[in-house]
């Protein structure tokens, strides 16, 4: 099955990390954020000063806004009968089943999608039935993004 992202990343030393803004109580000035830089133990490396997350199966890292030298957001999305759709992770473990959504009215008309909210649609379906699946890469904030990344790839054409 393939991996069906939707987040921020980075590229930090050579090695595409997930990146989360850590969040704080009071309103913090660009230059002052921190976030926290991660990826999956399932990936053989160890990059110094990374530590075991305590609940997940990651290896992060907290750096500040200085530290980052890029950063993007991936939103993967496919076409399903005709109709752009953002595609999202997989419900249940080792089921082809993912979350799409989207907001063309012709989805909740006509492909049975249900409606979240106003002009927001959505369907549990089949990633087979999903023709194509592509990944577009756009800036994250105002980071610029990392030399040579593709703001598009195609998973399933």
């Amino acid at each position: 099955m393939m991996n069906v992202r939707t987040g921020n990343y980075t590229n930090y030393l050579g090695y595409e990390c997930q990146l989360f803004e850590v969040r704080t109580e009071v309103p913090t000035l660009e230059k002052d954020k921190q976030f926290s830089i991660c990826y999956s133990s399932a990936e053989n490396i160890k990059l110094d000063g990374f530590q075991k997350h305590a609940y997940a199966d990651l290896f992060c890292k907290t750096v500040g806004y200085s530290d980052l030298k890029n950063a993007y957001t991936v939103k993967t999305f496919g076409m399903y009968k005709g109709v752009i759709v953002q595609v999202f992770g997989k419900r249940l473990e080792n089921v082809n089943i993912v979350e799409v959504g989207t907001d063309n009215n012709y989805a909740l008309k006509e492909l049975d999608f249900l409606m979240l909210e106003e002009s927001w649609y959505i369907k549990d379906v089949n990633i087979d039935e999903i023709s194509e699946i592509w990944e577009e890469r756009i800036v994250f904030q105002n980071f610029p993004m990392p030399e040579g990344l593709n703001d598009k790839v195609y998973l399933k054409k």
